[in-house]
């Protein structure tokens, strides 16, 4: 009795082990799969890497839109010149916007302080979060 109650707590320690090795190794792999960017301090901008990313992501989910990216959630026509670099978005620009997907999230590198990545009217943006300001958009064809 006492040699399987060993057995079944061995068998589930090493379960344990085994998975969450597994996990941590897979962790380790997105993170050094991550784009190192380097963010300027005064004016972070997106480089090409993640435009071809977000480009790359869309082009894998255009057919089947997410919150964001759907057509209900595009903004009136003539707001689209205003959405550019030093835009600040004012309450009815921040009722239009979502946290960008978590599968996108995982393949940008991380934003720089202070700053978050929104999807809005199906556009990436970089926002300041401190003031709402625009710091760069990857327009999206939708």
């Amino acid at each position: 009795m006492k040699t399987r109650k060993f057995l079944s707590v061995f068998v589930v320690a090493a379960f344990v082990t085994f998975t969450g090795s597994a996990s941590i190794a897979q962790d380790r792999h997105e993170r050094e799969e991550r784009h190192e960017h380097h963010w300027d301090r005064d004016r972070p901008a997106f480089d090409e890497h993640e435009r071809v990313v977000v480009n790359g992501w869309w082009a894998e989910h255009h057919e089947r839109p997410i919150i964001g990216f759907r057509v209900e959630d595009r903004y009136p026509r003539e707001w689209e010149p205003r959405l550019q670099v030093g835009f600040v978005l004012d309450n009815d620009w921040r009722h239009r916007m979502h946290p960008i997907p978590i599968e996108l999230y995982r393949r940008l590198p991380p934003p720089p302080p202070h700053y978050g990545y929104y999807v809005i009217g199906g556009h990436v943006c970089l926002v300041d979060q401190r003031d709402w300001r625009v710091a760069d958009v990857i327009h999206i064809e939708l």
